[in-house]
């Protein structure tokens, strides 16, 4: 195949991550700043303890465990106004409720973008969509 011209695509994935301010602002409001802040570390801290046993479970883990796991997930990321992870988390759940192991795999996936991005926007907002 002389002179044939192979085209290679590069798939990226971009996330824009809303973060919902509102949830923030009452946190610090209700708490304070001091222990907002713990509060807000503490619960990043579980997000990612939890992104990470999920990761190693996979698609192929127990879909108990990666259900209850998003499940928390989700609810840590509702009080950190993480709209995105707690969407996508909710997602997971589904999947593994489901038995859907192709799906499962995917929002995993985007879980772990979306997580990794979460966090990181938490700590600079302006990097986020409010």
């Amino acid at each position: 195949m002389t002179g044939a011209v192979v085209a290679v695509y590069l798939l990226t994935h971009e996330e824009n991550i809303r973060l919902d301010q509102s949830q923030l602002v009452q946190l610090y409001r209700d708490c304070g700043e001091e222990r907002a802040e713990q509060a807000l570390a503490d619960a990043i801290e579980n997000i990612a303890v939890i992104l990470m046993r999920l990761e190693r479970l996979g698609p192929h883990g127990s879909l108990t465990e990666i259900a209850d796991l998003a499940t928390q997930l989700a609810s840590y990321a509702r009080c950190c106004g993480m709209v995105d992870l707690a969407r996508v988390s909710e997602h997971v759940k589904n999947a593994a409720a489901q038995i859907d192991l192709a799906a499962l795999g995917a929002t995993l996936a985007r879980l772990g973008r979306i997580g990794d991005h979460s966090m990181a926007a938490i700590w600079a907002p302006n990097d986020a969509t409010v």
